[in-house]
């Protein structure tokens, strides 16, 4: 990832998602392979620690900082 998106990240208070982008970036939150060098660490954590509001007609649950 790179640091301009970080940047883009850290003014976010919550971040809208449908299924199948929830489904997609779930990995950062949860696979430890995700922080295995500094840059993706910190995208890791940036995107751990956003609020996620997941919109979907199909999931039962969602994971991590989502509802």
């Amino acid at each position: 990832m790179s640091f301009v998106h970080d940047a883009q990240e850290r003014e976010l208070d919550a971040h809208l998602c449908g299924r199948r982008l929830y489904e997609t970036m779930l990995v950062w939150e949860t696979d430890p392979r995700m922080r295995e060098n500094d840059a993706d660490a910190a995208f890791a954590d940036l995107w751990s620690a956003l609020p996620k509001v997941v919109f979907s007609r199909t999931l039962t649950s969602v994971e991590g900082n989502a509802r």
